[in-house]
């Protein structure tokens, strides 16, 4: 009986880590640059149902050409802080252009155990893809 009563206890507090470590990876991410030709900025959306979407938007005053946009829909899961992104098939079409298959991000935030007043910024940032999208930072805005 004893046993089955810690393994229980086990049980719940495993998926209570759980649940906090995704609670606070659910959000919005943006990189923003404004330069002189133009402005860009990355978008990603990680919602609390396991889907995200990526948005990229460019734009060149003097490109060809001048500006573009691209978007990626699927779902994501996390194991510690490695985020894995997927996309079906079905995402794949009209302005989803996009591949995240094979898309890995790292979650990033400030530790619990540092105490001191700096301001450590939670970010994402890409370290495996098919994609150019690898090496992209994008920080928590909420």
């Amino acid at each position: 009986m004893k046993k089955r009563a810690i393994i229980l206890l086990l049980v719940i507090l495993a998926s209570n880590l759980l649940c906090a470590q995704r609670e606070a990876v659910i959000g919005k991410y943006k990189w923003e640059f404004d330069g002189v030709n133009g402005n860009s900025f990355r978008t990603i959306s990680l919602n609390e149902d396991g889907t995200f979407v990526f948005h990229c938007y460019e734009k060149h005053d003097n490109g060809i050409p001048p500006e573009r946009d691209f978007y990626a829909k699927g779902t994501w899961a996390i194991n510690k802080k490695l985020i894995s992104f997927s996309s079906t098939k079905n995402n794949l079409l009209s302005e989803y252009v996009l591949n995240f298959d094979y898309t890995k991000a790292r979650f990033s935030k400030k530790s619990p155990r540092d105490k001191s007043n700096r301001g450590v910024k939670t970010f994402l940032i890409f370290y495996e893809s098919e994609t150019w999208v690898k090496g992209t930072k994008l920080f928590k805005i909420d």
